[in-house]
């Protein structure tokens, strides 16, 4: 990361801060030639972000991202788990995506249910949509879709029964939006 993208990051905790949003959801690093350097990079500047979000009263969500980009730190819980913890800030914590996790999991229903359970502990914020758990050419497979439209079980977010933030549905219509709450509410409360 260079000065632009703090700067920009910097700018966005501001206006959360100032219309009291509690949550930046951020996207991890990239590896690059040297995955020990990047890892190290990302972990370096993680804490440095964190730091400035104690500064403006905001908590930082690293996303997990899908394991179909092999350039993607943090796709698999483990990982994300780990950096967290390396950096040890209260105000870094885990945005859990669905989706993306589903990807990782290659659709495995029981592999999720490690997923959410490794992760449980650190979840601030979470993305709901579906896929089919498969790389595809459009978007690596991250299509987010309708929850219901695709093969995520999302009874496991029954998991996360202490968990009192927000459900944000990432799909592209007010249709999906309507149709995937209440995929999403049956699975939570039937």
């Amino acid at each position: 990361m260079g000065k632009k993208e703090f700067t920009l990051l910097e700018e966005s905790m501001a206006i959360a801060s100032r219309i009291g949003s509690h949550v930046v959801v951020i996207h991890p690093g990239r590896i690059g030639l040297d995955r020990k350097k990047s890892f190290a990079s990302m972990v370096n500047n993680l804490g440095s972000l964190a730091s400035l979000a104690e500064d403006y009263g905001v908590i930082l969500g690293l996303e997990n991202k899908e394991g179909t980009d092999l350039s993607n730190f943090c796709c698999e819980a483990e990982e994300l788990s780990r950096t967290i913890e390396i950096v040890n800030s209260d105000h870094l914590k885990a945005t859990l995506d669905i989706g993306h996790a589903n990807l990782t999991c290659g659709g495995n229903p029981e592999k999720l249910r490690t997923f959410v359970r490794t992760l449980q502990k650190h979840i601030i914020h979470i993305h709901l949509h579906d896929n089919s758990g498969q790389w595809t050419e459009k978007y690596d497979g991250d299509e987010h879709m309708a929850p219901g439209k695709g093969c995520v079980d999302f009874s496991v977010l029954k998991l996360l029964s202490d968990y009192s933030g927000v459900y944000n549905l990432e799909v592209f219509s007010l249709e999906d939006v309507q149709a995937g709450k209440e995929v999403v509410e049956k699975a939570l409360y039937s």
